[in-house]
């Protein structure tokens, strides 16, 4: 249960976004909030279903195993 740095959140984020569609534009993505262990990512409702994909593929954040959950 250790938090995680914003900046290995958003550089993994931007990371793995990029491996699968080769771009970020088309996803819209803004974190609006981030403490840590909870945040608030918005992207464009057209590319919802790959922002989740993206977020299922996260499972390490500066070297500490994740679990992401959507709501």
């Amino acid at each position: 249960d250790t938090p995680v740095e914003q900046r290995e959140f958003v550089n993994c984020l931007i990371n793995t976004a990029l491996a699968v569609f080769g771009e970020l534009t088309s996803l819209g993505l803004r974190l609006e909030y981030f403490d840590g262990r909870f945040g608030i990512l918005r992207c464009y409702r057209d590319a919802l279903d790959q922002t989740k994909f993206v977020l299922n593929l996260i499972d390490k954040v500066g070297g500490s195993r994740t679990i992401v959950r959507i709501l």
